[in-house]
Order: structure tokens, then sequence, then C-alpha cells
């Protein structure tokens, strides 16, 4: 009996082995594998430290869920989803009310909610007679105290010295001539601004992707065009990525809703291509750029999110995208909050900030290769003398001074004090603080940047967001040496907290408008006036990114002058030109050579410039991701 059980065991366990041998196999090569935590590689944490060999994506399991259906059905899955599981609303105190008005409040500014203003400064008024003093708890509350009796038109003298506060502060000069005059604006955000339709007028598309307006004098009417998407993204960021002449955009979302690449048709309609392109991801994206990393006349993509590692999407000759971070060595695991392009090194190539959150900033130099595997993009900041944070900085890059060598400037939301930095770029990879120097240091706290030529002089001026009831500030380039604060003559004192500018020209008056988001998702439109500084409007058609603009002008002392503006992805430029009677001379150059593609004499000021770019050749093959030298190029 013994013996008979012993074989009994011994073929049951072989049925067992075997069994788990089909098993095992099956799930290697199924979905059940996907689960199986000890499969190599698919558990894997990702550090701060590049893996050896490509990493599988942290999205593959919504990417198999999805395999097969449409951008439509996924987005429709998703948002109904979240509508049966409503996350927790966030607890915040509710908006006063104050006028949306700079401080100090003109005469006819009304409140947005006075009931709420009078049971606010009651509720104080309560708090200080049952403490028995007039002293308020904390300085926030006095500072709202003060704001919302200055709104109800209560005169400082009536409020107790012990809790007054200057809500009325004065014009910082009798001379700078120019206001920023609030216009009427009902859109909502997200938004953008850009010629969507070709033709001669501006296009300002809100909700996300869902509304789109045209300005009509000092107002934006909303159009009959039907929404491009229909889940609204964070984020819009247009680019002609094909290069047919139509503006294409293409929309981040957070919460692992997948990001949208919306094809302008050119007949007013848009085309989701996200999956049949290559860019569908389910991740918590919160920033994106274009950009033509390689120079080779088409546009690539960078995106991050806080939950995903940053990719970097090529652009391939057949239209396609293909993610090629890992493979070229660039490596965020995860935290990205910023991108900031531009070719700081001025060698034709782009080059990029990327404020990372719990990681230090990175200043990351294009480094070109031959061999598209040997590409890198290494982190220069500290040998640069860029000095970052690891809290997810903002950056904003522009030429203040005007030398053709882009600056870098960079503010940290986390730091009332020194939380702007203005780096000047000194040649190649390195850069000199000069914010002392320039008068920036007294910027205060900060939460965006927008750069304007706000008076046409040629010289851009920086208009700093703020937090929640501190007045924006907005500081005057005097000529590229220092600047000046005049938030309060100029009337950019608001007390909203802008997470976004757009420095624009919605009507083609030649006088830029200032556009912001603020944390209510609120747009303002503020449009420039009382300057009379004259400007060119360029224009440009063809293959554009990265496209230089060299602008000569002579001053009342028939002095040249040099102004100069590079597009990125762009193809429209207002350029200010001060007081000068006739342009000289205007280069259009390509973002690589010095030998002008365009070159135009004695342009008339206060004109609309239309100009046909040459077509730049297409340099660079599709990057072979199947090529030996894949392995070894995170090495």
């Amino acid at each position: 009996m013994a013996t008979i059980l012993g074989k009994l065991m011994s073929k049951r366990t072989v049925i067992f082995i075997v069994l788990g041998v089909v098993i095992l196999i099956a799930a290697l090569f199924t979905n059940f594998g996907h689960n199986l935590p000890w499969l190599p590689g698919k558990m894997h944490v990702l550090t701060e430290v590049i893996p050896t060999s490509r990493p599988i994506r942290p999205d593959w399991k919504q990417l198999d869920r999805f395999s097969g259906q449409s951008m439509e059905e996924i987005l429709a899955t998703l948002a109904a989803e979240a509508e049966a599981s409503p996350e927790p609303t966030k607890e915040s105190d509710p908006p006063l009310g104050l006028p949306d008005s700079p401080l100090p409040y003109p005469d006819d500014a009304a409140a947005l909610d006075e009931e709420g203003l009078r049971a606010f400064v009651t509720t104080i008024q309560q708090s200080s007679a049952q403490q028995g003093t007039v002293s308020d708890p904390t300085l926030s509350d006095q500072w709202k105290f003060n704001l919302a009796l200055d709104a109800l038109n209560v005169s400082p003298e009536q409020i107790p010295e012990a809790i007054r506060m200057d809500t009325r502060p004065a014009p910082e000069s009798d001379t700078f001539p120019v206001r920023l005059e609030k216009r009427p604006m009902e859109a909502t955000g997200p938004f953008t601004v850009g010629d969507f339709d070709n033709d001669p007028d501006l296009e300002l598309v809100s909700g996300g992707g869902t509304s789109f307006w045209k300005a009509a004098k000092d107002e934006m009417v909303k159009t009959e065009r039907r929404p491009s998407t229909s889940v609204p993204g964070d984020e819009i960021h247009p680019a002609d990525f094909d290069a047919d002449g139509d503006l294409d955009m293409f929309l981040i979302r957070d919460d692992g809703f997948p990001n949208s690449l919306l094809r302008n048709n050119g007949n007013g309609d848009f085309e989701d291509v996200t999956i049949s392109l290559g860019l569908l991801s389910f991740n918590d994206t919160t920033s994106a750029a274009w950009l033509d990393y390689d120079n080779d006349g088409r546009l690539d993509l960078l995106v991050g999110s806080s939950d995903h590692p940053l990719e970097l999407y090529h652009q391939s000759s057949g239209g396609g995208f293909q993610p090629v971070a890992w493979d070229l060595g660039l490596w965020v695991h995860r935290g990205m909050k910023g991108i900031e392009t531009a070719d700081f090194t001025g060698d034709g190539f782009p080059d990029f900030f990327l404020s990372i959150e719990g990681q230090n900033d990175r200043l990351c130099f294009n480094q070109p290769a031959a061999d598209w595997a040997a590409w890198r993009f290494p982190d220069g900041a500290a040998d640069a003398g860029v000095t970052g944070s690891n809290s997810g900085s903002i950056a904003a890059a522009f030429d203040f001074d005007n030398d053709g060598a882009i600056d870098l400037l960079v503010g940290d939301p986390d730091h009332d004090d020194a939380a702007v930095r203005l780096y000047q770029n000194a040649g190649g990879e390195n850069f000199t603080d000069v914010t002392a120097e320039t008068g920036l240091a007294a910027a205060g706290s900060v939460v965006s940047f927008g750069i304007i030529d706000c008076d046409n002089d040629g010289f851009e001026d920086v208009a700093i967001g703020t937090p929640s009831l501190e007045m924006n500030r907005l500081f005057w380039n005097n000529g590229g040496f220092d600047f000046t604060d005049v938030s309060v003559v100029a009337g950019a004192s608001y007390l909203d907290q802008p997470e976004k500018f757009v420095t624009t020209d919605l009507n083609g008056d030649g006088m830029a408008d200032l556009l912001s988001l603020n944390h209510e998702n609120r747009i303002r439109r503020l449009e420039c006036s009382g300057g009379n500084a004259r400007w060119l409007d360029i224009r440009l058609t063809g293959n554009a990114p990265g496209t230089r603009l060299e602008l000569t002008v002579r001053d009342d002392d028939w002095i040249l002058h040099t102004f100069r503006r590079t597009l990125g992805t762009g193809s429209r430029a207002l350029i200010g030109l001060g007081h000068a009677d006739v342009v000289e001379r205007v280069d259009v150059l390509s973002p690589d050579s010095d030998e002008p593609l365009v070159s135009l004499e004695k342009i008339e000021p206060n004109e609309v410039m239309s100009i046909k770019l040459p077509d730049r050749p297409k340099e660079r093959p599709v990057v072979p991701l199947n090529s030996d030298a894949v392995e070894t190029a995170a090495k």
C-alpha cells in the first residue's frame, strides 16, 4: 500500500510541476504576468539613478486596459469614473469679494461681494470685542480687515490706529507714461492665444480648449467654432508641430487623464492624433514644452509629470513621436513642476531649465553628437552659477539687456525673501547673478513671471505674480541696465494670484496685452496704453522653430541700436522700436547660422510685416530605437 501511495504521490507531484510550468509560461506572455510582482522589471521602483536598461512604463496597466480604444472612448470612460468617485475637495477660505481693481482702489471700484465683505468685517470686530482688545489676532486677518474696509469706502481715520494698515500705496513715479488698462474678459482658463484659423486676427482659446474668442475693439467675442476636445486640458501648448501652416495644440491633463495632441485640419476643426502618433500616456502631467532639440526642422516635445519620468518625444520624419529621454541619458524619475526652453549657449540648439519638486533645479545644456545615441543634456546649473531650489521653481528666459544672449529669471515660490533671482548670460555656459545690481532683489514673493515690453522701448519688462492678497508687481526695464518698480503707477498692483501670464497683442494695435490667469480660473486682460513709442509686428510663415530676428534702428542722435528676439516655436513677434523713425534693417536668421535667411531694409515703423521663410532641410533620420547602441546609451 505504501508503495502504491508513493507512486501516486510521485505522479501527482509531476502533474503539479508540469501545470506550474505551463502557468508560468502563460503568465510571461499574457496580461496575467503583469500582476506577478516577482517578474523582472515589472515592479521596479524608479529612483533618481538612471536605470541601466529601458524601464517599464509605470502606466502599462492603463495602456493594456484601453488598448484598441479611441481617445474619445478613453476620455469618456475616465470622465465617468471620476464623476462617480469624486475626490474630496480641499477646504479653503472663501474669497473676500474685494474689487477686481489694483491698489489703491479707484473711486469707482465696486466690491465683487459687498455683503460678504460686511460679514467678514463684523466677524473680526466681534472677535476683537470678545478678546477685550482692538488688536487683530493675526497679521493676515488684519490686512484683510483693512482691505475690506477700504473696499467699503471706510476712511482710514475711522480705523483704530492699533490695527490700521496702509492699503493706499502712492504711485512710484509721476513721469512713467504707461498704464495697464483693464479690458472686458468673460473667458475662463486654462487658455492660450494664437492664430488658429490663418486669418489676420489672433484667437484666444479658453476653457482648456473648449471655447474660441476673437478681439472686437476692446472686447472679446465668442465664436461659433465647436470645442476641440470633450475633456478640457489643464494647460494648452500651441505649436505647428506638422509644419503645415496651421497652429495645433497639445493639451496636458493631470490625475491620470491622458494628454491630447490636437491637429488643426485647417477648416476650423481639430483631430485628436495622440494615439496614432505615439503620445498616449496616463500620467499626472504638470508641464510640457515644444522644442526642436536636434535642429532637424521638426518639433519635438518634452513632457513632465509628478508621478512618471520626464519624457522627450522625438518627432520622426514620418510625423510620429518616439520616447528617447532614457536613450539620451535624460532622467528625472518624478516630481516635474516646470520647463523653460531657450538657446542659452547660442549654438543653435535649444537648452532647457527644469524645476523639480524634491530635487535641485537643473539647467540642461544641449550637447549634440554625430551619433544620435551619444546626444546628451547634462545638468550644468551649478557650474554655470545658477543657484536653484528643490521646491519647484518658476523660470522665464529673456534677453533683458539686448546683447543677443538669453538670460534667466528664476523664482522660488516657497521663499518670501530673495525669492527672485536674475542671472545674466555671461557667454558659453556661464551666468552671473545680477539680482541686486538690477533692482530685482526687492521683488518679494513670486508665483509666476510675465515678460512684456509695456512701453515699446525695445527692452522687455518683468511682471511678477504674487500670492493671494499681495500686490502683483511690474518692473520697468531701464535700457538693459536695471529695473524700476512701476507697479502702482502703471496699474499692475492687483491682489489676486496669477498662476500664468501670456503676452500678446489681441487687437493688433501695436500695444501689448498682458493676460493673466488667477487661482480662481479668471482671465484678466490688461492693455498697455499711454506710451508713444513705435513698434513693428512681424509675422512669419514657413518652418520657423528657433528663428531669430535682428532689427537695426537709429535713435534721435542717429546712433544705431539692435533689438533681438528669438521666436522659439512661435511665428509672430511684436517688437518695440523706441522712437526710431525708420527700421534700417530687418534680418531673419535660422537658429544655427548668422547668415540671414531674409533681409529687408528701410522699413517704416508701426506696420505689420509678413515674411515667408525658405524651407529648411530635414537633416536627421528616424531615431533607430532598436539599435544596439540603445542598451548602452544611458550608461
